[in-house]
């Protein structure tokens, strides 16, 4: 284009600047940069918006700061606030998303998600059950994403009522109960130990993941009845590393070795490797006492490696 004497205008700077923060090319970015500010085309709007997101995408928020810190207050519209949201929130800088946040005049729902998804990342999970409440006083209905985010911070500090008020609002509007948003509901009813109203949705669910049956799998197992924990794992239709993982450690946590060699015997004549996690499990119901150790007390007791471990020696 250029070759044939034909000059880009925005929308054509737009288009190259968008591709290189899809390929994350910084190098071209800096180009196509200069490039703008030599030929004297205004950076604002979109070609403002797409010179942020890539110096963001590309690790570089102090070069969008640098833009941002040229504009005036009017250039800084809801697209451009969320993208550099998003940009302090990668950066660690919660705290400068949270300031800008709360500078902007009008916010939209990706706004709204990418704020309350940065507390959850940098684990201030109160804070976000707090801005998600906030949200709802607003009138603005969140989508499934921020659904799920407010139900995972909901989990991770117990706040289980919480979680079950956020289901009660997605029955009352109706809202389909499936795919990701079906798999928080279950980690939220499995770990307050609900695990009725997690079998529930469980059985709602038109569709299920290996990640819906192995969350459901670990409710069982919370739950304490490892019989029928092992009931469910055995209907597992495909099992990966985590369904062998939760139910041997199950195992180990109530102490129940036996069953615990067997499934991992029967785990080594699968297609599913060990990884680390399923021989710490394993290992840790075969250590001694440390004041029985001695140079030879491996070999000695019943601890040595038997038949199961062979392969692994």
């Amino acid at each position: 284009m250029i070759v044939d004497g034909v000059s880009p205008d925005e929308i054509t700077m737009v288009s190259l600047v968008s591709a290189s923060a899809k390929l994350r090319d910084l190098k071209m970015g800096e180009a196509l940069h200069l490039y703008i500010e030599e030929k004297n085309l205004g950076i604002v709007g979109s070609l403002l918006n797409c010179l942020v997101d890539m110096y963001i995408k590309c690790g570089k928020m102090e070069e969008a700061q640098k833009l941002l810190d040229r504009c005036a207050a009017d250039d800084v519209d809801v697209v451009l606030g969320t993208t550099l949201i998003s940009g302090y929130v990668k950066s660690n800088k919660i705290d400068a998303a949270r300031f800008l946040f709360d500078q902007m005049t009008e916010k939209s729902l990706i706004s709204w998600t990418a704020m309350i998804s940065g507390y959850v990342q940098g684990g201030y999970f109160y804070e976000s059950l707090k801005l998600f409440r906030e949200m709802r006083f607003k009138d603005v209905w969140p989508d499934e994403v921020v659904l799920i985010t407010a139900l995972s911070a909901s989990v991770e500090v117990g706040e289980f009522r919480f979680g079950r008020s956020i289901h009660c609002s997605i029955l009352k509007y109706g809202m389909s109960v499936d795919g990701f948003l079906g798999n928080a509901l279950i980690d939220l009813y499995a770990k307050c130990e609900q695990v009725n109203e997690a079998c529930r949705i469980f059985e709602q669910l038109p569709y299920k993941t290996v990640v819906t049956w192995n969350t459901m799998l670990d409710g069982f197992c919370r739950n304490g009845n490892t019989s029928k924990a092992r009931a469910f794992f055995d209907v597992i239709p495909e099992k990966d590393v985590i369904s062998w993982n939760t139910m041997i450690n199950c195992y180990a946590r109530y102490n129940q070795f036996e069953e615990l060699f067997e499934l991992f015997h029967k785990m080594q004549s699968s297609n599913i490797k060990a990884d680390k996690l399923t021989l710490s499990s394993t290992l840790g119901t075969m250590a001694p006492p440390l004041d029985q150790v001695d140079d030879n007390s491996w070999k000695k007791t019943a601890w040595g490696p038997g038949p199961f471990l062979e392969s692994y020696m």
